[in-house]
């Protein structure tokens, strides 16, 4: 088969990067190139899928989350809470849940003595 040359122009950093690459795999860089066009001309297309890459899912799941926090303090009503009126919140349930373990600790410890 007749060769031709194929010039084009390349970033050199590009092409000292695919070159290690290449000579770590154990082929040039225009064997490499070859391959790529045998290929694409052998599937009628490029040799490897063209799409988006995928979003960073830990960030996405963080922005849903935080969505979805601000979703429900607008239902609940506590959107616009201050720090300070959230911390006072969160001691008084506290409080409450403190006093009902008491409660119920002095309940059985009422009934265990009863026995």
């Amino acid at each position: 088969m007749e060769t031709t040359l194929l010039e084009i122009p390349v970033a050199e950093e590009l092409r000292d990067e695919a070159a290690e690459i290449c000579e770590e795999l154990g082929i040039s860089l225009p064997a490499a190139i070859q391959l790529f066009l045998k290929r694409l001309v052998l599937v009628k297309g490029i040799p490897f899928p063209m799409k988006m890459p995928k979003r960073d899912y830990k960030a996405e799941q963080a922005v849903q989350a935080a969505r979805k926090l601000s979703e429900e303090a607008a239902r609940n009503g506590t959107a616009n809470m201050t720090m300070e009126e959230i911390d006072a919140e969160i001691a008084i349930v506290r409080a409450e849940r403190y006093a009902r373990a008491k409660r119920a600790e002095a309940e059985l410890n009422n009934r265990t003595n009863k026995t």
